[in-house]
């Protein structure tokens, strides 16, 4: 079994950490060169971390919530007018593949509580619910020394909702968010990072978010 893993292993071709003839060092050999690992893995990451997010909530829809009957209550579709939501979660990047040299996307979702401010006195309803934004997260990683900087674009949609009385007050929008993030390489396999996004379907939409990255392969096997 041993010998067949090593048969393997050495029919794939292996990248050298530095260029034949450099001196090993990180002024000579790339700290974002490519380590020793066979060609065939695949660049892939995880991360976890939390976002921020603040929209406007104006003109929500109502439904009733499970068990509830009887006429949804009477809601002025101007009494939301000027509010505005705040979300502040958790943010999970189950995957991100490298499709192409420094050019990945994977799915980012943003979960967690929201609260209303901006809010009109006649404006019925609690002032706290609850949030959740998704969407299919594509960009570019352009390397540096023991920093990354990314442009990121997210498509997708988010919904924000109030409770009161048993009836649902929410509001529903397409995504469409530029993201321009900054990584901070921690190890090889690990980076902390942060971003600004704005959602260009529902200006003034804005907000940010810090996680922390684990990397599949050493530095993504990303040059600089």
């Amino acid at each position: 079994m041993i010998a067949a893993a090593s048969l393997l292993l050495a029919s794939h071709t292996y990248v050298p950490y530095c260029p034949p003839g450099a001196v090993v060092g990180r002024n000579e050999c790339a700290t974002y060169g490519r380590w020793s690992l066979p060609d065939w893995m695949p660049r892939i990451t995880w991360s976890v971390g939390v976002a921020y997010r603040t929209f406007a909530f104006d003109h929500p829809t109502v439904q009733a919530g499970k068990g509830v009957t009887g006429p949804a209550p009477t809601i002025d579709p101007d009494a939301f007018v000027g509010s505005r939501m705040t979300l502040v979660g958790f943010e999970l990047q189950p995957v991100r593949f490298f499709v192409a040299g420094p050019f990945y996307m994977g799915p980012d979702i943003i979960v967690g509580p929201t609260f209303l401010t901006g809010q009109k006195p006649n404006a019925p309803g609690g002032s706290t619910g609850f949030g959740l934004q998704g969407g299919l997260r594509s960009g570019v990683a352009i390397q540096g020394n023991d920093v990354s900087v990314g442009l990121e674009v997210v498509v997708g949609g988010r919904v924000a909702a109030l409770s009161s009385s048993g009836y649902q007050i929410q509001r529903a929008n397409w995504l469409v968010e530029p993201r321009l993030r900054l990584d901070f390489w921690t190890s090889p396999y690990v980076s902390l990072g942060g971003y600004a996004a704005a959602n260009l379907t529902d200006l003034p939409s804005y907000g940010g978010g810090l996680d922390v990255t684990l990397h599949l392969l050493p530095f993504d096997w990303t040059p600089p």
